[in-house]
């Protein structure tokens, strides 16, 4: 029984790192190749980290697997090191070094130590929780430069592994921005008004309200403008229902609870069929509506959806979120519990991405993306001057919902100043304005 327990856990983490690696590869545009991580035969207390020229540069979370005995021989590169104390303090951080290659070149092989491919897959589809370790690479870019940091590290070391790397000049960098808008229980138009107006291409996701025939009246036959899928992740109990009538007729103010969604009693595959049966429409992207991921089940929801609606590409889900860590047993780990992502970034890795499934240990086949709602000028006048090593696209996907579009909540003129700001500066950040599905259609497929 342990062996066969070995052989899933080996398998499992192969392919977590076979999905890293297409993701780094699509985001850079790029062909990584002879690449492997190294077996582990320890366990970490601290976080692991990489120090290469003078600098660490960390690579795994808190308890996580790394080799020693018998390790090959070859050409050694960087040190391994254990990162202890206050993760967020880079200042009280206690740095150990292990006497441990982070990497060993043999012949024209590159070998991982710590398995950072796998742990980029894990950050990034929220297995491992980012927070505790924010402060070592920019907040808004962490899994960017994290994999810019690891890609620079192959080419640096042995440039023939890693095609078509190369460093971009500021005129060169595309910024693809997807404006979604959750429309939730607003009738306003002023988006729309405007990115008619101006032939700007837009998603708006729809949840099954009395708002639906509303909207799917107002995006008829408007060019460019993508009619998606607002998903539920959360639901009320039937006493809260009751709740929410006393406190609409007779202005008490109860509580209302948000719980999460039971997908066993209430799959994602019944909400799309019942949108379908609405809308006579197939949505081709779907879009999460309140914070609560479930893991792994939601990817399980995610796989079930890929193979039931073929016509569904893309899911935006891997933001900010309330993440419930349930059994999970991948990588001899265990979480139970919340963890909420504050602001509005919960996988900053800013291109689509596929994620992997540890109970079917297959990559599902829908694209997924992080998205930020309702920034301010400010804050994407900062997102759109970054610049990250061998990055040569974004893609931006920016929620706005229109219930703020005139509101005083984010923007003392309303958020309708953000999207004008967006279209004013076009030229300037080098914008390319898409709808989610004509994305994936055209610019990924």
């Amino acid at each position: 029984m342990q062996t066969l327990w070995w052989v899933w856990y080996t398998m499992a983490k192969m392919s977590y790192f076979k999905a890293a690696i297409k993701n780094i590869e699509e985001r850079f545009d790029i062909k990584i190749k002879n690449i492997k991580e190294l077996e582990c035969d320890s366990i970490s207390i601290g976080a692991l980290g990489y120090l290469i020229d003078d600098k660490v540069y960390l690579i795994a979370p808190a308890r996580s697997g790394f080799k020693v005995k018998n390790l090959p021989t070859g050409k050694k590169i960087g040190e391994l090191v254990e990162i202890k104390g206050n993760f967020q303090d880079l200042n009280y951080s206690e740095i150990k070094r292990l006497g441990i290659p982070a990497v060993i070149l043999k012949k024209n092989q590159l070998w991982f130590n710590a398995t950072p491919f796998t742990n980029f897959q894990k950050w990034l589809q929220f297995e491992y929780p980012i927070v505790p370790y924010f402060n070592w690479y920019d907040r808004m870019f962490w899994l960017d430069e994290l994999s810019s940091f690891l890609l620079g590290l192959i080419h640096k070391i042995s440039p023939e592994n890693v095609e078509g790397y190369a460093v971009v000049n500021k005129s060169q960098l595309i910024n693809y921005v997807i404006l979604r808008h959750d429309v939730d229980e607003s009738r306003d138009l002023t988006y729309l008004n405007f990115e008619v107006k101006n032939s700007i291409p837009a998603t708006y996701a729809l949840l099954l309200d009395k708002n639906l025939y509303y909207w799917l009246n107002a995006l008829e036959n408007k060019k460019n403008i993508e009619v998606a899928f607002h998903f539920m992740t959360n639901e009320i109990n039937n006493f809260d229902y009751l709740k929410i009538i006393l406190n609409k007729f007779f202005k008490t103010n109860f509580k209302i609870e948000n719980l999460p969604i039971d997908w066993n009693k209430k799959p994602l595959w019944k909400q799309i069929k019942k949108f379908i049966s609405k809308t006579n429409k197939i949505p081709f992207t779907i879009h999460r509506h309140c914070s609560f991921i479930k893991y792994p089940e939601f990817i399980d929801e995610l796989e079930k959806i890929s193979s039931m609606f073929p016509e569904i590409i893309g899911s935006s889900s891997f933001f900010r979120a309330t993440v419930l860590y349930h059994n999970l047993k991948c990588a001899n780990r265990s979480n139970n519990g919340y963890f909420h992502f504050e602001p509005d970034v919960g996988s900053p890795f800013w291109w689509v991405f596929k994620v992997y499934n540890p109970i079917t240990q297959n990559i599902v086949n829908i694209y997924e993306q992080c998205h930020i709602m309702e920034p301010d000028i400010e804050l994407l006048t900062k997102i759109f001057s970054k610049r990250i090593k061998g990055i040569k696209k974004n893609l931006f996907t920016i929620g706005l919902h229109p219930a703020h579009s005139n509101t005083k909540n984010f923007n003392e003129n309303g958020q309708i100043e953000t999207l004008k700001y967006l279209f004013k500066m076009k030229e300037k950040f080098n914008i390319k304005f898409v709808n989610y599905y004509n994305f994936l259609k055209n610019e990924i497929s």
